[in-house]
């Protein structure tokens, strides 16, 4: 793969696929990536004690390749261990899904859907005339978004699963039976996300890298990513996607700043709000986003496997990066940044 790519990179097969994407492994380096304003701790009101600490025990670790602290807007900390570098691309894994949460945001504000509580059967009535359990009709983009679908489904390993070794991805998941009505019942599914991919693909023309070139990557200054595609060569709704930590924390600021960069709004709003409320009881789960809740800490988090993580604190003004290859990444990082890395960030 060359770098400065910012077309999708065409897998043709389901097992390429499936090695493409089956480890969070780095590509080519970038020839750019954003330019962050640096700051010190002290000027952050950040403890440097506890962070140095924390920091320490991080850097330590085998299974952290990189750890970037961004305050009030300013980069206070930036870390790659294990022969990581802050140019390599990673594999983002399902921060890819919150990524496609934000795209159809740009969707909204830019006219291409009208409401998420549109069934996704309006974007793609082509494929839904004869290749589509009808009753999966009625699922709306709001379900996708919020994985209450109701289609039965088994999250397994991305590759293990048969709809990633299909010619057909859409129409594999789409012709799965309903478990339960759409709307009530949270089911974790990386199938649902790739689905607006092809919502997004017929409201819009584009692709979800053109989509997100044009009106979010551009804007934030990402200019250098890749994102794998399907057969059928529509960009994959469930992972997939490339950034550098910076470009991560860079689209987490977007979140911080209500939707709005350097005076351009990207999103509609009252998106961001609408993205990280819950809708489903018992489930801490927004838009394709986690909602976390870490002790006296309320945060955000777009989380992907072995630790691929964009941590969002609104109240702090904070958003914290990791890559790796950890285990069990959720309570593990939760933990660090709960325990070891929240007690040093002083309110403002």
């Amino acid at each position: 793969m060359e770098s400065n790519m910012k077309n999708v990179a065409v897998i043709a097969t389901a097992l390429l696929i499936a090695f493409a994407v089956g480890r969070c492994g780095p590509e080519d380096e970038v020839e750019y990536y954003y330019d962050w304003s640096e700051s010190t701790l002290e000027a952050e009101n950040i403890d440097p004690a506890i962070f140095n600490a924390a920091v320490n025990a991080i850097e330590a670790r085998p299974d952290i390749y990189s750890f970037l602290v961004v305050r009030h807007g300013k980069l206070v900390q930036e870390s790659y261990m294990n022969d990581a570098d802050g140019r390599i691309r990673w594999h983002v894994r399902s921060v890819t899904k919150s990524v496609v949460s934000a795209l159809v945001g740009v969707a909204l504000e830019e006219g291409y859907i009208d409401s998420v509580q549109e069934p996704i059967s309006n974007h793609m009535s082509q494929f839904y005339l004869d290749k589509v359990r009808e009753e999966n009709h009625s699922i709306t983009i709001q379900n996708i978004l919020t994985m209450t679908s109701g289609i039965e489904w088994t999250e397994a390993g991305t590759s293990e699963n048969p709809m990633f070794q299909s010619n057909d991805f859409f129409e594999y998941y789409l012709n799965l039976r309903q478990e339960n009505p759409p709307g009530e019942v949270f089911e974790y599914s990386t199938g649902g996300p790739h689905v607006l991919s092809g919502v997004l693909r017929y409201a819009t023309g584009m692709d979800l890298g053109e989509l997100a070139d044009k009106y979010m990557f551009e804007p934030l200054g990402i200019p250098d990513y890749s994102w794998a595609s399907a057969p059928d060569y529509v960009n994959i709704g469930g992972y997939g996607l490339y950034l550098t930590p910076r470009d991560m924390a860079r689209f987490g600021y977007l979140y911080l700043e209500d939707g709005v960069i350097d005076g351009e709004r990207i999103f509609p709003e009252g998106w961001v709000a609408e993205t990280f409320t819950p809708r489903v009881t018992k489930t801490s789960y927004g838009y394709l986003w986690w909602i976390k809740d870490l002790g006296q800490y309320d945060g955000y988090a777009a989380q992907g496997a072995e630790g691929q993580m964009i941590y969002l604190f609104p109240d702090y003004d904070l958003i914290i990066v990791f890559t790796g290859v950890v285990t069990s990444e959720m309570p593990v990082l939760d933990n660090i940044v709960e325990y070891d890395v929240l007690p040093a960030i002083n309110a403002d």
